[in-house]
């Protein structure tokens, strides 16, 4: 793929991220004039918590796998050291005097 290619999908990508923002932006204006100001302040601290609740189980999960991966490579290296020290001394010659 080129560079130019690239830079034109990543422009149309921004460009569609800045029109959904703006449809967001009016909706979301269109609703707080609308609701109950008790109500909506609700409905604000509700979305809050959940996106900071998934925030954290998504932080969590990858965190556990970074875990398991991080043990799993260290497992393959000592397996390797291991094997690399039995392997290399079978190959060593006989101390000489």
């Amino acid at each position: 793929m080129s560079l130019a290619l690239l830079r034109n999908i990543i422009r149309k990508k921004r460009h569609d991220i800045d029109s959904i923002n703006q449809e967001l932006r009016f909706l979301h204006v269109s609703l707080a004039n609308k609701l109950d100001p008790l109500l909506w302040n609700r409905i604000e601290q509700l979305a809050f918590l959940t996106a900071e609740s998934d925030e954290e189980i998504r932080t969590k999960r990858q965190c556990e796998k970074f875990s398991r991966l991080e043990q799993q490579q260290l497992g393959k290296s000592a397996n390797h050291h291991l094997e690399t020290k039995k392997g290399g001394n079978q190959h060593l010659a006989p101390p000489t005097k």
